[in-house]
């Protein structure tokens, strides 16, 4: 029982670098989704790092952790259009999936560095805003326009790292590991920090046009075309209708 925990995560590993291997055109869309999308190292990492907090705290807490972890997937499932919005009026939200993966790293180095007293009620705080981030993510991400089996594999891949992760931390849990995850957690507060700092202070891009050309005096064309400003000047009369020089009015 004390293995299962790192074969699991052996075998996510291999399956991880199994799917990266292959050139991408040549995998399916639903395993290239996987490949390239849940399991890239900017997405995978606070999955991770939430999977070590879990590890490190009391199977209570864990289990409310991973309950809160499901709530924040279902809230932003359902609640996508009103998490768009208020994200949406971040600078460049929409260039940066609306900050999930700032938001991610700051909430998973949060419950890294809390400690051990704090942990077991930081962990499920930061399931619920990873969870609800995570699901947001995977709506981004979706080439298919919200197909259920990209949805499904999003959750299963969230759930089966966390898992990986937790139960290997908790299979070699010693005193090193409550010095090292503060340490990783600053790390990941840093990132996160950093990351959501520039996306902040970036500057949409302006659009210069050049000005409006002058407005060109018309009596300069008077010159070219005596005869048709003339005829144009003339007073609207009863005239032949089929007009010329010579009509006259009636």
């Amino acid at each position: 029982m004390r293995f299962s925990g790192p074969a699991f995560l052996a075998v996510a590993v291999a399956t991880a670098i199994g799917l990266r291997l292959p050139p991408a055109a040549s995998l399916d869309t639903l395993f290239w989704w996987i490949a390239y999308g849940p399991l890239a190292p900017e997405r995978a990492m606070p999955l991770a790092a939430l999977g070590a907090a879990f590890g490190l705290i009391g199977w209570r807490a864990r289990v409310a952790a991973l309950a809160a972890f499901g709530l924040g997937i279902a809230g932003g499932f359902y609640g996508e259009i009103t998490w768009l919005a208020l994200l949406g009026h971040l600078p460049a939200a929409a260039g940066h999936d609306f900050y999930a993966g700032p938001g991610s790293c700051i909430a998973a180095g949060a419950a890294l560095i809390s400690g051990r007293r704090l942990r077991p009620v930081a962990t499920p705080l930061a399931s619920l805003v990873i969870g609800t981030l995570w699901a947001l993510w995977i709506r981004l991400l979706d080439p298919t326009l919200h197909d259920l089996k990209i949805s499904v594999a999003g959750v299963l891949v969230a759930v089966a790292l966390i898992v990986a992760i937790a139960s290997t931390v908790a299979a070699f849990r010693g005193n090193w590991m409550f010095v090292a995850a503060p340490i990783c957690g600053s790390w990941l507060l840093a990132i996160g920090l950093l990351y959501g700092g520039s996306y902040l202070a970036t500057k949409p891009p302006s659009l210069n046009l050049p000005p409006p050309a002058p407005a060109r005096d018309s009596s300069m064309l008077d010159g070219l075309f005596p005869e048709e400003n003339g005829r144009l000047d003339r007073k609207p009369g009863r005239s032949d209708p089929f007009g010329g020089d010579g009509a006259k009015p009636f």
